[in-house]
């Protein structure tokens, strides 16, 4: 079967050798030293009789090593397995005596860290080390099994959601959803304003998410894809990400709620960002506050957008034509549906019947298939097709018969001028079901006490939505990908179930 990923993959490794592939601290990688690394770990996933679309684990750090080898792999054809290397060695064993893979791939590094020898030949699947792109190629590691499993996937993925409520699933995705979703972000980047410049080169994507995570295996799938290059994080760092805008020129560029913050905070000199015309947003709900700073500061705009591992990519996301036209109108929404991609529907959480106003949204994503998937979201979309994300279903707290999402509790915490970020959520509790409780960042350098926080809330909200718990905390749980971790959060309340006050 014809696979334009494969193919467009080959044109970039074999065709654009002597050209910049990938900078990674502040030097650049030739993409024909990425397509020598990932040319011997294909041949030895071969010689181990690996069958076509065989399911290989890739234990996926931001590193250049494993940008090789994940494009080698999509290159290759196969079904490749992100690994999160944020885990123990011990959950990756969980994980991969699950997964039934035909075979691991790591860096040298990662295998000796995690002891992935040991989960190798536990699982009795070969395992591949990676080597480094300046002192060695690829080889099997001594006392793994050379004979690799007959287990395969019709996919170009399989990759794991973020995990930030709950155990993280596997959803896959197949090589033509792949590649029309890298199709679509050109469209997606312009719309956000970015215009093409006569003789100039484009401005490198930046990779700052995790590589197991979607939004960071669609960039590099990109890059290898078009033969753009690309400025490869091992995190998000805002120092690296101000040079990068300034020394490319972006007219734009991504930046997640928590990481437009971490910027602001870093308070660079407006001409350091002079180029930027927009910013756009996701994966988590911005703070409207740290928005407005943030165009004014820098004289832009941001762009809302919204998708999921899922979708495989954005199906919905604002237009610089339309800020510019609508202002701040259309405050709150998350962007416009694109009908081109996707169908939208709203209905009733207990009916599932179709519904006007404020209900839980459904998708059909026409890159992925011709099923309506149920979101946790609870959506509207009004009269010019904007989305307007309003929680999610799977949040609301049920208190004694009363129901309270946790956005207002946080957004009326957000309005103490001591609190920098809050979040709030749902115990379980054996008289009320569930109660809420919060936890809260302040400004450095100020100062507010649990009873203050609570006499402000007790004036902006009814009595059943005030927290039964408030914790003061030095930050707030995040995942690698910078978005909250719900399941940190329920952890720092063990225990606690009618306390009031607690610091």
């Amino acid at each position: 079967m014809f696979n334009r990923v494969s193919y467009s993959l080959s044109g970039t490794l074999d065709n654009l050798s002597d050209m910049d592939g990938i900078e990674f601290n502040g030097s650049w990688v030739k993409w024909g030293a990425l397509a020598a690394l990932a040319s011997p770990m294909n041949l030895l996933i071969e010689a181990a009789g690996a069958p076509a679309q065989a399911k290989i684990g890739l234990v996926a750090r931001n590193r250049p090593e494993c940008v090789a080898a994940f494009l080698g792999l999509l290159k290759g054809g196969y079904c490749v397995v992100l690994i999160n290397p944020f885990q123990t060695g011990q959950a990756i064993l969980d994980e991969v005596a699950q997964l039934g893979l035909s075979l691991m791939v790591a860096e040298t590094e990662v295998i000796h860290s995690l002891r992935l020898a040991e989960t190798a030949n536990n699982s009795a699947i070969p395992l591949i080390s990676l080597g480094s792109l300046e002192k060695g190629e690829p080889n099997f590691v001594p006392g793994c099994s050379i004979r690799a499993k007959i287990k395969t996937e019709e996919c170009a993925l399989l990759i794991g959601t973020s995990g930030t409520s709950g155990k993280p699933k596997r959803i896959p995705i197949r090589y033509d959803t792949l590649f029309a979703s890298v199709m679509e972000s050109d469209t997606i980047n312009q719309e956000f304003g970015e215009v093409p410049m006569p003789g100039r080169k484009q401005s490198p994507l930046i990779q700052y998410s995790p590589l197991a995570h979607i939004t960071g295996a669609l960039t590099v799938a990109r890059a290898g894809i078009t033969g753009r290059r690309l400025i490869l994080l091992e995190k998000f760092d805002s120092r690296k990400w101000i040079r990068a805008i300034y020394t490319y020129k972006h007219q734009i560029a991504g930046l997640p709620p928590a990481m437009m913050k971490m910027v602001l905070d870093e308070n660079p000199e407006s001409d350091k960002l002079a180029s930027l015309r927009a910013v756009w947003t996701g994966s988590a709900p911005p703070d409207h506050g740290v928005v407005a700073e943030f165009e004014r500061r820098y004289d832009l705009l941001v762009l809302g957008n919204y998708g999921a591992t899922e979708y495989c990519g954005a199906i919905a996301n604002d237009r610089l034509c339309d800020r510019i036209k609508y202002g701040q109108a259309k405050q709150g929404a998350v962007g416009r549906v694109r009908r081109n991609v996707a169908d939208f529907r709203i209905v009733d959480p207990e009916t599932g019947r179709e519904k006007r106003g404020q209900g839980i949204l459904e998708v059909r994503v026409h890159r992925v298939g011709s099923d309506w998937i149920r979101t946790s979201d609870l959506a509207s979309i009004d009269g010019d097709d904007f989305l307007y994300i309003h929680g999610r279903a799977d949040d609301a707290i049920n208190r004694g018969g009363f129901k309270i999402v946790p956005e207002v509790i946080t957004d009326a915490l957000k309005q103490h001028e001591a609190v920098d970020e809050a979040y709030a959520l749902g115990l379980a509790d054996e008289r009320l079901g569930q109660v809420p409780v919060a936890l809260v960042k302040l400004h450095r350098g100020a100062e507010a006490s649990v009873e203050c926080l609570l006499a402000h809330l007790r004036s902006k909200l009814v009595a059943y939505q005030v927290p039964t718990v408030i914790k003061i905390v030095p930050g707030l749980p995040r995942t690698p990908s910078m978005k909250f971790d719900r399941s940190r959060m329920r952890e720092l309340f063990d225990g606690d179930r009618h306390i009031k006050t607690t610091e």
